[in-house]
C-alpha cells in the first residue's frame, strides 16, 4: 500500500519524505504520512458522523 502526504493547501499527494509540497511548495512537516485505505476509513466515519440521527442506511 502506497503511502504519501496531502498537501493542505492544494491536496496533491506528495512522497512521504518530503518536507514542501511538490505543485505549492507548502510546508508539509507537520502533516502525517496517510495511505488509501485509511483515507478511506476517515471519510466513511465523517459520513456516519454527518448522518442525522436515526439515519445511517442512505438508501433508506
Amino acid at each position: 500500500m502506497e503511502k504519501y502526504k496531502i498537501c493542505p493547501s492544494c491536496k496533491t499527494l506528495n512522497e512521504p519524505t518530503l518536507l514542501e509540497c511538490v505543485n505549492c511548495e507548502a510546508d508539509l512537516t507537520m502533516v502525517k504520512i496517510t495511505d488509501e485505505e485509511t483515507e478511506k476509513m476517515l471519510a466513511e466515519n465523517k459520513t456516519a458522523q454527518d448522518a442525522p440521527p436515526g439515519k445511517t442506511d442512505p438508501d433508506v
